[in-house]
């Protein structure tokens, strides 16, 4: 795993286009793709890179990578897409996707484990009350960063906004309760 680290990150540091083998469901195929950054969300390493077809940003599995090879050819990376990464809350993240927020109520017997460590690195606390409960803010650009998390944390986490996001909740809960 570090061999193909050390290969990607060289082709990161000189903009260079790699082609390697990538390991799907049903299969393996070959790709060409402009590397920008490794990154590990939840334990596991992917590898961030655009499509060199279209450009189009996307997340490879480190370990699914193969016979990585660099080209000669040169890419530009597209700008602040550190920025974009440094807001991310898990690999469902989508640079290319206009960012929007998440309004949560925290309970108040679970919301000192939110002030020592926030949801995100966008997390905002609009206000406490008295019975300690927050309410927070985070910004994210798919609702699978967030969805986890608040399911991890019922019944002591509830979305106030946006209201479809609220809403997806309760239809999966209702789905669990009632297969």
């Amino acid at each position: 795993m570090l061999a193909k680290a050390v290969k990607f990150e060289k082709a990161i540091k000189k903009c260079r286009l790699v082609h390697c083998r990538y390991r799907m469901d049903k299969g393996s195929y070959d790709i060409d793709i402009k590397p920008l950054k490794i990154v590990n969300f939840q334990g596991y390493w992917y590898v961030l890179a655009m499509d060199a077809r279209n450009d189009v940003v996307k997340k490879y599995l480190l370990r699914h990578c193969s016979k990585i090879r660099l080209d000669e050819e040169i890419f530009t990376p597209p700008k602040d897409i550190d920025g974009s990464i440094a807001k991310a809350l898990s690999i469902w993240f989508d640079p290319d996707t206009e960012p929007f927020e998440v309004r949560l109520f925290i309970d108040g017997s679970v919301a000192k484990y939110f002030e020592r460590k926030p949801l995100a690195p966008t997390q905002r606390i609009e206000g406490k009350d008295a019975d300690g409960s927050l309410e927070v803010v985070v910004t994210i650009t798919h609702e699978m960063e967030i969805v986890p998390t608040i399911k991890q944390w019922l019944p002591y986490l509830r979305v106030l906004d946006p209201k479809w996001l609220e809403e997806t909740i309760e239809k999966d809960i209702k789905k669990y309760l009632n297969p």
